[in-house]
């Protein structure tokens, strides 16, 4: 089951619309970028992880899927 569209839209614009990892800037307006950005969970659900917008993060083509060992979860202030 895929997040409903307004979890990802809060996603994108907390992240600023850059990949969590490399900081790379996924261009262009939201609509225009979904099919090209990846959103990832920090804490996996089947490890007790929230299913929410705020357990997701925004990653690249470049980054995504994250190896576990390259792993490293970012902190958001809201």
């Amino acid at each position: 089951m895929s997040p409903p569209e307004h979890f990802l839209r809060a996603v994108f614009f907390r992240d600023l619309g850059r990949c969590v990892h490399c900081e790379r800037r996924v261009e262009g307006i939201f609509e225009s970028v979904m099919p090209m950005a990846n959103f990832e969970f920090m804490v996996s659900p089947d490890e007790g992880g929230l299913q929410d917008y705020t357990n997701l993060q925004l990653v690249c083509g470049n980054c995504f899927p994250t190896p576990p060992e390259q792993y490293v979860p970012r902190l958001f202030s809201v």
